[in-house]
């Protein structure tokens, strides 16, 4: 069932809906913001802020906006921020600026839901949970948990070198997909020396699915 692990990345960029993922906000962002500062572009760091700002003034006016365990938007809200001065050392100083409207060097962004790890891995999967092309192999789509933490594998059978990670959590909170959606060599986080539990399996060859 294994297969290559460039054939893998292929199966899971045809997949991989990043326009939308990226215009999610992060509920438990702020748990997570000098672990994402070190890992993000500032650019992008300080969109995955305006993000979750964004959010939490949506939900304190509005109960349709405020579940934290991941929900996507009926009605994508479109507004403006604007960067904060990148710094060495992140501190609520370093938070982007809400506008209400657009201002000058302000930045436009939507955000289209919220999640937390496991909403994003239920997204990964899905997206991933596809049928493979006639007469083409595709990898085993996996969600697994790790301690404190559920994302998806494809290729999970194959040597670590070919298991591509699909991490929505991720690239959300700003990591760059070649390192959030990628190869295990060059992913953020890796099962290795891991407890990994595997909670759902989808076979895109027979379409057959297994629970645990």
């Amino acid at each position: 069932m294994a297969i290559a692990g460039k054939d893998a990345m292929s199966f899971v960029n045809q997949h991989f809906t990043s326009k939308q993922i990226r215009n999610y906000a992060v509920s438990d962002f702020l748990n997570y913001r000098d672990w994402a500062a070190a890992w993000a572009p500032w650019a992008e760091f300080q969109k995955t802020w305006a993000l979750y700002l964004k959010w939490k003034a949506l939900a304190a006016a509005n109960h349709d906006y405020a579940s934290a365990n991941g929900t996507a938007f009926r009605n994508p809200v479109k507004f403006f921020y604007t960067e904060a001065a990148a710094t060495d050392t992140v501190t609520d100083t370093a938070a982007p600026t809400l506008e209400s409207t657009q201002v000058t060097g302000s930045k436009p962004a939507e955000l289209k839901g919220v999640g937390q790890c496991e909403y994003f891995a239920d997204l990964a999967y899905g997206n991933m949970k596809m049928r493979s092309p006639v007469g083409r192999t595709g990898p085993l789509v996996q969600k697994i948990a790790t301690p404190g933490h559920n994302w998806v594998r494809a290729n999970g059978d194959a040597p670590e070198a070919d298991i591509v990670y699909v991490d929505y959590w991720l690239f959300a909170m700003g990591v760059p997909a070649a390192k959030s959606v990628c190869l295990s060599g060059k992913s953020v986080f890796s099962t290795t020396g891991m407890t990994v539990k595997v909670l759902k399996t989808y076979n895109p060859n027979s379409g057959l699915e297994t629970f645990r």
